[in-house]
């Protein structure tokens, strides 16, 4: 009975030596996988289907440049522009609107129609805005307009506005001012600068620019109450 007992446990120890010994000798080998094929839809009417083959061209790095924007207006010019001196400027409740920060809860916002860039970099923001030949029909205007329209509201009824827009690169600015359609076009200026006597609670100001070099720059909408 004992050698049969034996028998029987050096069998199923040789068993187990071998069941392991072909397993690490599987586990020292590649794993090979079949490929999966995964159906791909074809090319129709509402899937372009590409297939991406790179040439020898090298690739463009032509980079976007535009020139920094104009000066600031000095208090000397302010008043030769305005009539008002620095010290009735309501300085307190005035604010700055750029393609980095284009709205102001309740007060204004930056509306771009048809923009070539615009560059919302806090560093140097600007946009960048095809020629046009013609006044802007306002932010929700003609289908060909290409204009920056400055939209304000929470106007105080009866007080005076001035919104300085800093712009570069136009020959002409055609500006248009909502409520009212008042038109007015301005050249060899770098700051558009609307007076505006509010008598709604909202405005708009859009600007276009006729530009030799295909493109105008708009940098900032600085608006100042000024009593």
């Amino acid at each position: 009975m004992r050698t049969l007992l034996a028998m029987i446990s050096t069998s199923v120890f040789a068993v187990v030596v071998m069941a392991f010994g072909a397993v690490s000798v599987r586990a020292q080998g590649p794993i090979v996988r079949p490929i999966r094929q995964v159906a791909v839809q074809p090319s129709g009417d509402k899937v372009m289907r590409v297939h991406a083959v790179g040439s020898q061209a090298q690739p463009q790095n032509d980079k976007f440049e535009v020139e920094p924007p104009p000066d600031k207006l000095t208090p000397t010019q302010k008043f030769s522009l305005t009539g008002v001196a620095l010290p009735q400027l309501n300085v307190a409740a005035s604010f700055t609107l750029t393609p980095a920060h284009p709205f102001l809860s309740n007060r204004g916002t930056l509306s771009f129609l048809r923009p070539m860039l615009v560059n919302a970099n806090p560093a140097h923001p600007f946009a960048a805005i095809p020629s046009q030949t013609d006044y802007p029909g306002g932010p929700y205007g003609f289908l060909n307009d290409r204009s920056l329209t400055v939209m304000l509201g929470d106007l105080t009824l009866g007080k005076h506005y001035m919104i300085d827009c800093t712009v570069k690169g136009g020959d002409t600015y055609y500006v248009k001012v909502i409520p009212g359609g008042m038109e007015q076009s301005f050249s060899a200026t770098n700051h558009v600068i609307v007076i505006l006597d509010a008598g709604e609670n909202y405005a708009e100001i859009s600007i276009a620019g006729k530009a030799t070099n295909h493109n105008w720059y708009f940098y900032s909408a600085e608006i100042t109450r000024l009593d």
